[in-house]
C-alpha cells in the first residue's frame, strides 16, 4: 500500500465569480470581496497580507490570526475637526477685532476655534459684537459661541449675542464650534483693554486699578461726603508698597496751608502727608509691608459762595450783590493704584519699588518735580466792592501745604555721577517770604532756612563748588547757593527733601509761599564740575 504524505496544500478555485482562498481544515473560505488590498503601481513592493511580516498568509493562517474581522466596521466615523483661533497679546494690542473664519461670508463646518485675549494683570477687557449671526438651535446644541469671562461661561447662538462683554480679570476667552449643516455669516467682535475701576465703598485685591470719585468725570456733589476704599494685600505674594498715581486730583484748597476742609488720608505703616488742593500728575509710594489691608479715605465738605459786589451797568450808584464761589466746585479724582510685591520677579508690572524713606521716586535721567498743591488756585473776591476793581476775581495761588516732611528720590542711572536742580521759570521757587528790600534773592543755610525749605545733600552752585563747606538748605524766592541759579549735588543716592512748618503767617491764600517746581538733570560722569553749568 502506498502511503502518501500530504503536506499543507493550497487550492485555488473559482467560487461565485470571485477568488476563493482555502486552507486545509478551515471551515470558512474568504472571498475577494471580503478582503481589501491596496492597488499596486509598477515597480512598487507588494505589501504582505495581514500577519505576513514573517511568513506571509500561510503562517498567519496557521498561527490562528483573526481573519474574520471586518475593517469597515472598525473605521471611526467622527467628523473632521478644524482647529482655529489664537492668543492675542493684549499688552501690545489694546484694541482689536476677532472674526469667525470666512467672515463676512458663511463660516465652514466642523470648526473648533478658541481665541484668548490676555492683557496686563490688573486690567480687564471690554468687548462688543458688531455682528452676530450663528445658526440657531435648541439650547445652542449645534453651532454656538462660548464667552468665558473668568467667573462665568455662557453659550450663544442665533442672533442674540450679549450687548456688552466685560472680563472679570485680565483674560477673556471666545470659543466657536460648528457642525455639519446650514451656516451663517458668523460674528465680528471688537475688544479693548481698560484698567479696572472702583469707587467709594469698594474692597479690592487687584494688582492695579483706578480709584475714581462717584460718577467720574462729573464733579462731586456739593455736600459733606466720606469715601473709603480698602486695598487688600495677597498673602501668597507679599506686597511691600503701593504706588498711587494721581492722574486727576482736584479737591478743595488748603486754608493758610492747612487741609481744614477736603482731605485725602492714607492709613498705612507710617505717617503720610494729608493732601488737598490740586495735585494732578503727582505720585506717592506707600509702605504697606506686613499689612493685611490699606485704607484710602477722602473727606469733602460743601463749598459755600460769598457775597460779591458786581458792577451795575445801568446804575453806577447802586451795587449789585451776587453770591459767587471763590473755590471752584469742580472737584473729582482718578487715582491709579498699583500693588508692588516685595520680590520684583513676582510683579507682572513695570513699576519698580521705591527705596525706603522715599515718598516719591523718579527713574528718568531728566524730569520735573514739584511740591503738592503747586498749581492750586482760587478766585480772589476780597478786593471786590462794586466789581470794577482790577484785582477782583483774579486767580491767586493757595500755596504749599503745612506739616510736610518727605523725600523725593531720583534713581541714579549708569554713567551719571551728579544731579542738578533748577527752576522751570522765574516764579517756580517760593518758600518763605521776600527780603526786607523786597528783592528776590537766594536764602540758604540753617540760620535763614528753618521754617520752610528744601534740603539737597552737598548742594552747591556750579560756580561755587570748590567751597569746603556747602550749604544744604534752600528757601526764599529764588533757588541758589549764595548765587541764584542751579544747585548741583554729587552725593548719592540722589535725593531732595522738603520740610514745611505748621503754619503760614498769612491767612486764606499763599503770600510768596507757592512752593516749588524744579527741573532735575543727571550729570554724566564724563563732565567735570567746571563744565556742569554749561551742560544744564
Amino acid at each position: 500500500m502506498m502511503l502518501l504524505l500530504l503536506f499543507t496544500t493550497w487550492y485555488i478555485g473559482q467560487a461565485t465569480g470571485g477568488m476563493v482562498y482555502v486552507s486545509p481544515g478551515d471551515k470558512k473560505a474568504l472571498t475577494h470581496s471580503e478582503m481589501e488590498f491596496p492597488l499596486i503601481s509598477e515597480n512598487e513592493i507588494v505589501p504582505g497580507f495581514p500577519g505576513s511580516q514573517k511568513g506571509g498568509i500561510r503562517e498567519s493562517l496557521l498561527a490562528g490570526d483573526d481573519i474574520d474581522s471586518d475593517p469597515i466596521s472598525e473605521v471611526t466615523m467622527d467628523p473632521p475637526s478644524i482647529d482655529c483661533g489664537h492668543e492675542v497679546d493684549g499688552t501690545v494690542n489694546e484694541n482689536g477685532t476677532i472674526s469667525s473664519p470666512g467672515y463676512p461670508d458663511n463660516y465652514p463646518a466642523f470648526l473648533n476655534c478658541k481665541w484668548t485675549i490676555r492683557a496686563t494683570p490688573g486690567k480687564k477687557i471690554l468687548a462688543t459684537f458688531s455682528e452676530f449671526d450663528v445658526t440657531a438651535s435648541t439650547e445652542c446644541s449645534s453651532d454656538y459661541v462660548v464667552i468665558n469671562t473668568g467667573q462665568s461661561s455662557n453659550r450663544y447662538c442665533g442672533k442674540s449675542a450679549p450687548a456688552e462683554i466685560e472680563s472679570d480679570n485680565e483674560v477673556l476667552e471666545i470659543e466657536f464650534h460648528t457642525n455639519e449643516g446650514d451656516s451663517c455669516r458668523g460674528f465680528n467682535l471688537e475688544y479693548t483693554v481698560v484698567t479696572k475701576e472702583v469707587t467709594c465703598g469698594a474692597n479690592t485685591a487687584d494688582v492695579q486699578f483706578e480709584f475714581k470719585s462717584p460718577k467720574y468725570p462729573a464733579q462731586l456733589e456739593n455736600k459733606t461726603m466720606q469715601c473709603d476704599l480698602t486695598v487688600s494685600h495677597d498673602c501668597d505674594t507679599p506686597i511691600c508698597q503701593l504706588r498711587l498715581d494721581l492722574l486727576d486730583f482736584r479737591l478743595g484748597p488748603p486754608s493758610a496751608g492747612d487741609c481744614n476742609m477736603d482731605q485725602f488720608i492714607i492709613r498705612a505703616n507710617e505717617p503720610l502727608p494729608v493732601l488737598c488742593g490740586t495735585n494732578s500728575n503727582q505720585h506717592i509710594y506707600v509702605d504697606v509691608r506686613g499689612r493685611k489691608e490699606t485704607n484710602l479715605n477722602i473727606l469733602s465738605m460743601p463749598i459755600l459762595p460769598k457775597p460779591v459786589g458786581v458792577h451795575n451797568e445801568t446804575d453806577e450808584d447802586r451795587v449789585i450783590i451776587e453770591w459767587l464761589h471763590e473755590v471752584d466746585p469742580d472737584r473729582a479724582w482718578n487715582i491709579l493704584v498699583t500693588q508692588i510685591p516685595c520680590v520684583c520677579a513676582d510683579s507682572p508690572l513695570p513699576d519698580p519699588p521705591a527705596p525706603t524713606g522715599c515718598l516719591q521716586y523718579y527713574t528718568e535721567v531728566t524730569g520735573v518735580i514739584s511740591s503738592f498743591n503747586y498749581d492750586g488756585t482760587i478766585k480772589n473776591y476780597e478786593p471786590c466792592w462794586n466789581g470794577t476793581e482790577e484785582e477782583c476775581g483774579e486767580l491767586v495761588h493757595t500755596g504749599h501745604l503745612n506739616n510736610q516732611d518727605y523725600s523725593i528720590c531720583i534713581k541714579s542711572q549708569p554713567g551719571y555721577c551728579g544731579v542738578t536742580y533748577q527752576q522751570v521759570d522765574q516764579e517756580s521757587f517760593q518758600l518763605t517770604g521776600m527780603q526786607d528790600e523786597n528783592i528776590a534773592s537766594p536764602w540758604n543755610g540753617e540760620s535763614m532756612c528753618f521754617d520752610d525749605y528744601v534740603y539737597v545733600p552737598r548742594g552747591a552752585h556750579p560756580d561755587d563748588f570748590n567751597s569746603k563747606y556747602t550749604v544744604e538748605r534752600y528757601c526764599g524766592q529764588v533757588l541758589g547757593n549764595r548765587l541764584a541759579g542751579p544747585v548741583m549735588s554729587y552725593s548719592k543716592p540722589f535725593m531732595l527733601r522738603l520740610k514745611t512748618d505748621t503754619e503760614e503767617p498769612h491767612s486764606g491764600v499763599a503770600q510768596n509761599n507757592r512752593g516749588f517746581k524744579l527741573k532735575y538733570t543727571q550729570m554724566p560722569c564724563s563732565i567735570d564740575v567746571e563744565s556742569a553749568l554749561a551742560f544744564t
